[in-house]
């Protein structure tokens, strides 16, 4: 437990740094909720602490303060909290960069801070520029934007202290056939068939049934083969892994 003059001032830098957050000066909260938490550690000043770092672009780095919060608040029964750090970590997911080490477990260097992971291991980064070494082995030195994945090989790099570009990319496309032009073309060939009767029915009949299949059936006829020629014929989707 911080000593009382510790909390006292973890009190006051939390206030402070909660006032930066909401007049949205997060450089300047960030450090203050930072401190605040190392002199007394408590489940608002950490949870505030992730958003300061999701407004500032530390991705990585909210996500963890985001888990801790989860766990404090169900440590805690605060509902409250415990749907915000939730809803937060839901959001965040798809937008955390991530690196995965092929052919290398253990001891591994990210931006100079030693980490142990099991090979293949996803590792959450922060958006940015990164330097990876692997102990004996390669050298990145890779850029990766929000949501992207990167694998790196080691077995298809050089080992040695030069930077190497990661060898497979975060994402490849491939190109499907669409289907939605020739589903308009049969939606165009059915309109055609029921303004046709339509006509024929009309010419045949006084009923109102004719009009109606000829202003339904060109409807479908003339939207059907516009569709045909707007729609795009290919679609682009993420290359599988046997693709």
């Amino acid at each position: 437990m911080a000593e009382p003059s510790a909390q006292a001032r973890a009190e006051r830098l939390f206030e402070e740094g909660r006032a930066l957050l909401d007049a949205g000066r997060f450089q300047e909260a960030c450090p203050k909720l930072e401190e605040s938490e190392r002199l007394d550690a408590g489940g608002g000043t950490r949870l505030n602490l992730a958003l300061c770092h999701e407004r500032t672009g530390r991705l990585a780095a909210a996500y963890a303060d985001y888990e801790e919060s989860l766990g404090r608040a169900l440590h805690d029964g605060r509902a409250d909290r415990e749907r915000f750090a939730r809803e937060h970590l839901a959001a965040l997911e798809p937008r955390i960069p991530t690196i995965s080490i092929v052919g290398a477990s253990g001891a591994i260097l990210v931006d100079g801070v030693e980490l142990h992971v099991a090979e293949g291991a996803r590792l959450r980064v922060d958006p940015g520029v990164h330097v990876v070494v692997v102990p004996g082995g390669p050298r990145w030195t890779i850029s990766l934007a929000e949501g992207e994945a990167r694998l790196l090989n080691v077995d298809r790099t050089t080992p040695g202290p030069k930077a190497a570009v990661a060898d497979i990319p975060a994402t490849r496309f491939i190109e499907d056939r669409s289907v939605a032009p020739l589903i308009s073309l049969g939606i165009a060939c059915v309109g055609y068939g029921v303004a046709t009767w339509g006509m024929l029915r009309t010419m045949r009949s006084d009923d109102s049934t004719g009009v109606w299949a000829l202003g339904i059936g060109g409807t479908l006829a003339i939207g059907g083969t516009l569709g045909a020629f707007i729609l795009p014929r290919s679609v682009a989707r993420p290359r599988g892994p046997k693709e």
